[in-house]
């Protein structure tokens, strides 16, 4: 034990008096172990960790498989799997859906979900305060209870502890609070999208009762005890097929499939954290290599020290106990800093993903956590360390004693590791740096690219008008009329139109529709677009081109002639080479009863569901013939639009004082939020890649410096014979551009096998584009050149006779 710690006692002694190493390695093992640290924590809370439900492993969520992809389930399809599946406990159903909360300070607009009382029982959750839905309270009359989230309980109710049992005002209709659920024990809609801050029973409109196409719900299902996933999902195949021979009309091309909710609540970003993972693994072997490196040169400068003892009697494995405890202390020492690295990490994490993360992710450096950072501190710091001992113990030491010690085979063996170590280290920053460089290029594309329409000084406003005081159609429709009237006549306001979905938000709407003399389409042939419905003037206010006919206006109102105006994508699609003026069609699958519309307009198109999608047909119907209670009032401004933003509040607020805006946004934050992901993971990349970068231009130096201080002697009778300074810098930096350049040939050679992953996350920009690849060489030549000059211009500057007598 005494021999113990006084080689702990040792090692700390000699890596202080070698601060410059010891600075290096901390600074370099921490950041990446650090980012590490973060990053899995992210992984663990979200991937990893189970839902905290009861039993999650057996709760899954049902969907439809349609023709356009994955949706939801109609209230008849729900009934009918329920009533055929045997493989499920229960199953619940649920929508997100607006809520006006007015009985506080201001009117607010909540996000809730309309759930079957069965939806906890599934999740098998309990609320922290009160009680969930009885049975009972699915029935009319009976349906005016509500559960609120811990968040809304907070901000709107101060947490008062006697909330059970009052009253809350939605949509004007008294509720009544009978629970408070915690934030990480909320239910969650399948699109998790954990906006949801009430609950109520659910409630169906009269339609939704027979219409086997409104899929506007989800279901979730707790499987029986011993069945598995893969037979519950054979039994939903089986329902699918069965409903489709009895309902060919709406069931043609339709399936139920199950997912586990898991999967589900994280299928969105469970690539994103397992590449950013991946990257953040690359920047710690980066980080070890220049561990290893850095250990090579320090133990090379002790080779003689170390051949002396050895000579002297001290015996190898004396020694390599020595040096391992030196590793060990290095390795303890790094995980400190690791740990300390890792908790700013998942702060700064953390500030830049809030909003980003499910509710149910726990961000935190937990025991599993801080287990791994162990882990990797310690593993990856001995090994890196203990190698370069390994490798100078395992060679002839004897060499070292003489005098032309620096030509031995060792010592060019030395050199030889290193180079190729630092090749390794400029080949991974070349590849992160490729990539970067592409993701970068990709945001300068979408922010320029043509959304159809001009984003400026517009805002988009959305109010949701509570159907019990403004029922759809003619009431509600005179009601956004007056409120648009109200709006225009605010200063600086140059124009106001209403939309179902502006532009970039990514609210798509799919219906089918059948074009009246055409002949009938087969079930999965059955035209299908976008639907909008737009107020009059709106593709003016939009700026969007009238390519054909005209556009809506004040006349078009309920009692007159059904119109529609399509896109320039929906004529190509469906009315290629002729004129679809005064066509007419109707929505719906075949058979439908809904009324004709007649084609009145053609008009360009817009990007609605991202500035990275393409364009779909879209038709879009006049809201004074359909109105609608959620919209989006769209305003165009003669200045600023934020400055508007009172005036619009307060003119709403006069109308109806008791009308929330669900949100205000300029068409600029529109367009900023409908990249945030994007510009999230770009930014990240950015970082890593930097961070990679440095680690190898650090890298590339230590190399450099010890292939300077390596041929001290050969510098000193170059200049001694006539040799310019200059001739000693260009050997120099010759040397060391070569390995950097290697690196980034073979960086570039790695991106080729993984320019598919590339691809599915670039847009307007080719997983080769020759601009990228030219800025980031350059970029890697300049770093390069950086971390060579300073030994290079050290080398120029050894004086000869120094040089010589030191030898």
């Amino acid at each position: 034990m005494l021999t113990l710690l006084d080689d702990f006692r040792y090692s700390l002694r000699a890596l202080l008096k070698n601060p410059t190493f010891l600075i290096t390695a901390l600074l370099s093992m921490s950041i990446a172990i650090g980012a590490n640290t973060a990053v899995y924590s992210i992984v663990q809370g979200i991937l990893l960790h189970p839902l905290p439900y009861p039993g999650a492993e057996q709760i899954v969520s049902i969907y439809s498989t349609l023709r356009l992809g994955r949706g939801g389930i109609s209230l008849a399809e729900f009934r009918d799997i329920r009533q055929q599946a045997t493989s499920f406990q229960q199953l619940a159903i649920g929508r997100l859906e607006q809520y006006t909360l007015t009985n506080l300070d201001r009117p607010e607009a909540i996000w809730g979900g309309g759930v079957s009382p069965e939806m906890f029982r599934v999740l098998g959750i309990k609320p922290m305060l009160g009680r969930i839905f009885s049975d009972d309270e699915r029935e009319p009359g009976n349906t005016h209870v509500v559960i609120l989230s811990e968040g809304l309980w907070s901000r709107a109710y101060n947490r008062d502890l006697g909330i059970i049992g009052k009253t809350v005002l939605l949509n004007h209709d008294p509720y009544t609070v009978i629970g408070v659920f915690s934030n990480r024990m909320s239910p969650f809609d399948a699109a998790l999208e954990p906006r949801a801050e009430l609950w109520v029973p659910i409630t169906y409109l009269p339609y939704e009762r027979q219409e086997r196409v409104a899929r506007t719900f989800f279901v979730v299902g707790r499987l029986k005890a011993g069945v598995s996933l893969a037979n519950g999902q054979n039994e939903l195949l089986t329902i699918g097929r069965r409903l489709e021979l009895v309902y060919p009309a709406t069931n043609t091309s339709v399936s139920f499939s199950a997912e586990p909710l898991s999967e589900v609540l994280v299928s969105n970003v469970r690539t994103l954290y397992l590449v950013v993972l991946g990257i953040v693994g690359v920047i710690l072997l980066i980080a070890c290599v220049n561990l290893t490196n850095l250990g090579l040169v320090r133990a090379f400068v002790r080779s003689k020290d170390t051949a002396v003892r050895i000579a002297m009697g001290a015996s190898r494995r004396a020694l390599l106990r020595l040096y391992f405890m030196e590793s060990l202390v290095l390795s303890l020492l790094c995980c400190v800093t690791g740990i300390l690295a890792g908790l700013f990490s998942l702060r700064l994490f953390a500030f830049v993903l809030h909003g980003k993360l499910p509710a149910f992710a726990s961000l935190e450096m937990n025991r599993q956590v801080l287990i791994f950072t162990i882990g990797i501190s310690v593993i990856c710091t001995l090994i890196s360390s203990t190698l370069p001992v390994l490798f100078t113990l395992t060679t002839d030491l004897n060499s070292f004693l003489k005098s032309a010690s620096r030509g031995t085979t060792a010592s060019l063996q030395r050199r030889w590791l290193q180079s190729a170590l630092v090749v390794s280290e400029m080949m991974f920053a070349c590849l992160l740096s490729v990539g970067t460089g592409l993701m970068v290029n990709t945001m300068i594309r979408l922010y320029h690219v043509d959304p159809g329409f001009d984003p400026k000084n517009l805002i988009a406003v959305e109010i949701e008008a509570p159907e019990a005081k403004y029922p759809e159609g003619r009431p509600v429709a005179a009601y956004f009329q007056r409120i648009t009237e109200r709006l225009e006549s605010l200063p600086g306001v140059l124009g106001v139109s209403a939309v179902t979905a502006p532009p970039i938000s990514g609210r798509d709407t799919d219906r089918n529709f059948v074009i009246e003399g055409a002949p009938p389409p087969a079930p999965k042939d059955v035209p299908n677009a976008q639907f909008r419905v737009i107020g009059p003037g709106y593709f003016h206010l939009m700026k969007v081109p009238i390519l054909a006919g005209r556009e809506f206006t004040d006349a078009d109102i309920a009692g007159t002639p059904y119109i529609v105006i399509i896109n320039e994508a929906l004529k190509k699609r469906y009315f290629p080479g002729g004129d679809p003026i005064g066509k007419e069609f109707r929505r719906g699958l075949p058979g439908s009863t809904m009324p004709l519309m007649r084609v009145v307009g053609v008009v360009g198109n817009m990007r609605h569901s991202g500035l990275d999608s393409g364009y779909k047909p879209e038709f879009f119907i006049p809201y004074l013939q359909d109105g609608r209670n959620d919209m989006y009032l769209v305003l165009r401004t003669a200045s600023r639009p934020t400055t508007v933003f009172p005036a619009i509040r307060k003119a709403i607020s006069a109308i109806d004082p008791d009308q929330p805006i669900s949100s205000m946004l300029s068409m600029s934050q529109m367009i900023d939020g409908s990249l945030s992901n994007r510009r999230i993971v770009t930014g990240l990349l950015a970082f890593f890649a930097g961070l990679a970068l440095v680690l190898a231009a650090v890298g590339v130096y230590s190399v450099t410096s010890s292939f300077v201080s390596d041929r001290t002697q050969e510098f000193g009778v170059r200049l001694a014979l006539g040799a310019k300074p200059s001739n000693l810098v260009a050997l120099v930096m010759r040397r060391g551009m070569w390995l950097t350049c290697a690196g980034i040939v073979a960086g570039l050679i790695l991106v080729i096998p993984l320019s598919r992953v590339l691809r599915a996350l670039l847009f307007g920009v080719g997983a080769f584009d020759a601009l990228t690849y030219g800025i980031v060489i350059a970029i890697l030549v300049i770093g390069g050149l950086l971390a060579n000059y300073a030994p290079a211009v050290r080398a120029s500057r050894t004086r000869p006779m120094t040089a010589l007598r030191d030898e």
